[in-house]
């Protein structure tokens, strides 16, 4: 790849371009990779969001589906493109709107209903924690994966690798821990609850602890 091409390689996924700059990226470098980044980038213009739509190539069609900028209306098109990864990819983004979700509900491939379902699922549960204020703090974040690990509900290899992706995303632990289904919802719900209450010193440490190992039998 030349000089050249790698710079507008980089500014073709760079949300800090400028839209004329992408649209002449777009008519100057249409290469497959350039496509893919231009399908991804939250600044591209509608009007090549829309072109790259009907684009040949699936990895585009899904980078449109993880692009926040892409309009319901392209969204509902890719709920029924013919691509079953396509309408996949779609289904497992948490960040799809529900009413698409809920098209996906209905699809002819199993697995993309499947998917849909569990992402709906993902996402009403993150507002029930939200609504009950169990959803903490980033700065809470290490708190609660430390009662996790010493009640014996995740290794801290999976706490750290929690905490890992939560950063990715920029989410507290607790929503990484609902989109990932790292545990049981009731077991979730109860560290998030139990977490609450520790901040609010309304529990000590030790108890919280013992109160979820007391919990895990009934899970499992």
């Amino acid at each position: 790849m030349s000089s050249h091409i790698s710079a507008d390689y980089l500014k073709a996924g760079n949300p800090d371009t400028p839209a004329e700059e992408l649209e002449r990226i777009a008519a100057t470098r249409p290469t497959q990779v350039i496509r893919r980044r231009l399908a991804e980038n939250p600044s591209t213009p509608i009007t090549l969001l829309t072109e790259l739509g009907g684009d040949a190539d699936i990895d585009v069609r899904i980078g449109l589906g993880h692009n926040p900028s892409t309009p319901l209306w392209l969204r509902k098109k890719l709920a029924r493109d013919d691509s079953a990864t396509v309408r996949f990819s779609l289904a497992e983004n948490p960040h799809t709107p529900v009413s698409v979700l809920n098209e996906l509900e209905e699809d002819e491939h199993p697995h993309v209903q499947h998917q849909a379902r569990r992402t709906i699922e993902v996402i009403n549960m993150e507002m029930a924690l939200a609504e009950e204020e169990y959803v903490t703090a980033e700065g809470d974040s290490h708190k609660l994966g430390t009662l996790l690990v010493e009640a014996k509900l995740l290794s801290q290899i999976q706490v750290n690798e929690l905490l890992r992706i939560a950063n990715e995303i920029g989410s507290p632990l607790g929503q990484a821990l609902a989109r990932h289904r790292a545990l049981p919802k009731q077991s979730i719900t109860k560290a998030l609850m139990l977490q609450s209450k520790l901040r609010r010193q309304e529990i000590t440490e030790v108890e919280a602890v013992e109160t979820l190992r007391q919990s895990r039998p009934q899970e499992e």
